[in-house]
């Protein structure tokens, strides 16, 4: 899945967190970007297909293999590897344990704000993971879930690589409604339960949009299984509300 919709998902399990969190505002604000951090971080593996990883990592540490051959390979550094399983997850959140705990002046305040931000990170970053595992299997299989075990997770084709608009929209009405809840959370309690509600009915809708798809993509055909995920998604938003889609696409930088 596309990284933004990845970002945005682990925003939105940040608002839930901050939502049920008595800090400060601005520790709210951490809180939720903690879990878009943790959303996007696992795709630091694409980083082989940067034109100049060759030239800089590839003679630093003397990689045998190109960039293109590591990204597309099943090496603990390859794309859906190591930092696309829970031995990732563990690896950055023990050592940002060990970083804040050793620099942190009272460490009797550690837990009030570094629990629900970990919480949050933690999990924006098994979302990604799960949100992966319904992709093409390309040349990985799936993710590496349970890494260093050699089994390979997920790649069922349910959905294409990007251009998943009608996730992206579920996720980001669902994160916009929570942002606004955070706003009147201090009125009344109630709102923290209705945030909770509204995460799980977009995932609810985001898994029942998964699960609608009319074909799968691990089959190929004679026709670009893009173009068939775009004529899907024209056929699910209507023509007016895909072409703002595709113009968004087309301006953004990333594989959206």
């Amino acid at each position: 899945m596309d990284i933004i919709t990845h970002t945005f998902s682990g925003l939105l399990f940040g608002t839930v967190v901050a939502s049920n969190s008595k800090v400060v505002p601005i520790k709210k604000v951490l809180i939720i970007a903690s879990g878009g951090f943790g959303g996007c971080l696992p795709d630091l593996d694409v980083i082989s297909l940067w034109s100049g990883f060759d030239d800089s990592f590839g003679n630093l540490f003397s990689l045998s293999l190109s960039g293109h051959e590591i990204y597309f390979g099943k090496l603990w550094y390859s794309h859906h590897g190591f930092f696309h399983s829970l031995a990732g997850i563990a690896f950055f959140i023990f050592s940002f344990i060990i970083i804040r705990y050793s620099t942190l002046s009272d460490k009797n305040n550690y837990s009030k704000y570094n629990v629900p931000a970990l919480i949050s990170f933690g999990t924006g970053y098994v979302i990604h993971l799960f949100e992966d595992m319904p992709t093409p299997g390309g040349s990985w299989g799936g993710v590496n879930f349970f890494w260093p075990s050699s089994k390979w997770i997920g790649g069922t084709g349910q959905i294409w690589w990007w251009n998943n608009y009608d996730i992206f929209l579920i996720v980001t009405c669902a994160l916009l409604i929570n942002i606004l809840l955070l706003t009147f959370q201090n009125r009344s309690k109630s709102f923290r339960l209705i945030s909770i509600s509204v995460f799980v009915g977009a995932t609810f809708l985001v898994v029942s949009q998964i699960m609608r798809r009319p074909i799968n993509f691990n089959n190929k055909g004679p026709e670009s299984r893009e173009i068939i995920s775009l004529k899907i998604q024209e056929d699910l938003l209507g023509k007016r509300l895909f072409k703002l889609m595709t113009t968004f696409d087309k301006k953004v930088k990333v594989n959206f």
